[in-house]
């Protein structure tokens, strides 16, 4: 007799070629033990969804705090005072700009071991901005990762940081520091308008391309994060050794969401 732990999973019926009977047999299994194997498999799954989401949101602040930097650093390099940026973005960037260059002048007249001391405290300073800006985006993402508007929230901010941010503020401060009215057109005809369409395809891409494997997804992410990577430093530079260092936060967010995304359809 079979005790309460077990229950039939699935019978088998054989047949005696020579008297004609049939037989069937049962095939047990402990539904207890089932339930805690699929209990396991469930909470391995919730775990591998909270990793993946704890890393898409360390990598999206500090992309986002590597925009902000970057477009920050690159605005003092530019040596244009940003004409078409409203009064309260005019005035941070000025701002910031006095204080960093009354800290840290850089001027060729200077002595090597000042102008070395300067380029040390620009060094310090991108990673210092950095890190406030992305530890203000991580701990609200953490404050609102466990509502349900934090969950649905998460995934469309994490492909839109992702692709865009990192360009899109420096874009900004391209667009706050066009030397006049008349090279507004030529930035609208070349980088604004290729970086929407670009944007926009990549876009369309890894919607058509979800059930592909991880790695190909993430080869479009670090092909868009080069192709514009490539044109921040032709035309702007690199403003400190420390904004090349921290490039890879660029690709490594979108990639980062890839694998968030798909752990949450697995565990859901």
């Amino acid at each position: 007799m079979k005790t309460i732990l077990e229950r039939p999973h699935r019978s088998l019926t054989l047949v005696n070629r020579c008297t004609g009977l049939r037989v069937t047999r049962m095939y047990w299994t402990n539904y207890f033990l089932e339930s805690s194997c699929e209990g396991n498999v469930q909470n391995h799954e919730f775990h591998k969804k909270s990793r993946a989401q704890f890393l898409h949101e360390i990598f999206l602040s500090l992309n986002l705090g590597y925009a902000v930097s970057y477009a920050l650093f690159a605005y003092v390099t530019n040596w244009y005072f940003p004409s078409y940026a409203p009064r309260m973005i005019q005035t941070l960037l000025e701002s910031f700009s006095k204080l960093l260059l009354r800290i840290a002048p850089l001027v060729v007249s200077l002595a090597p071991a000042v102008r070395n001391r300067s380029m040390s405290i620009w060094e310090l300073a991108f990673v210092l901005i950095m890190a406030l800006a992305a530890l203000l985006v991580f701990v609200s993402l953490r404050v609102i990762s466990g509502t349900r508007f934090g969950q649905f929230v998460l995934g469309p901010l994490g492909l839109f940081c992702g692709l865009m941010v990192v360009p899109g503020c420096w874009f900004m401060m391209v667009e706050f520091t066009r030397p006049g009215p008349a090279l507004a057109q030529t930035f609208w005809s070349t980088y604004g308008i290729l970086f929407f369409s670009e944007a926009g395809m990549i876009s369309l891409l890894l919607f058509l391309a979800r059930s592909w494997s991880l790695w190909w997804n993430g080869l479009m992410f670090i092909l868009h994060s080069g192709f514009w990577v490539y044109i921040m430093l032709d035309r702007s530079g690199a403003p400190t050794v420390t904004s090349l260092l921290f490039l890879p936060v660029f690709p490594m967010s979108g990639i980062a969401w890839l694998r968030y995304s798909v752990r949450r359809e697995v565990a859901n």
